[in-house]
């Protein structure tokens, strides 16, 4: 009886622990599994980002222009923050009609695509 009484403290003593780092959601004491692993997904998102403005910058706008001085109504913009943050296909950075699906986003946008299809919010 004294010894399965013994167990029993090892194993609620070696339980506590795991079940407050594992289980039971902090309240801003420090990092959970899942804040960790959303913030290493946004981190990729935004590299991915940066790599992507970088090759569309050298490989597709003229004359050392930068997404940075073009005006965030400006069809180009727009193709790039729709390429980068809501294309569906979200393709590779190496994909070989990258810079053609850019392209095409580009004219889209430069026609106003949202008003043919009725969409006023864009």
């Amino acid at each position: 009886l004294i010894i399965a009484g013994i167990g029993l403290l090892i194993i609620i003593a070696i339980l506590i622990p795991i079940l407050l780092i594992f289980v039971i959601p902090s309240n801003g004491g420090g990092p959970t599994i899942d804040s960790t692993r959303d913030r290493n997904e946004h981190n990729s998102s935004l590299i991915r980002a940066n790599k992507l403005v970088q090759k569309l910058e050298t490989e597709v706008l003229c004359r050392g222009a930068t997404f940075q001085e073009i005006d965030s109504d400006d069809p180009r913009r727009l193709a790039l923050d729709w390429i980068t943050n809501d294309d569906e296909m979200s393709l590779d950075l190496d994909a070989k009609n990258l810079n053609q699906r850019y392209i095409l986003a580009l004219l889209a946008f430069s026609l106003n695509w949202w008003a043919w299809r009725g969409d006023q919010d864009g």
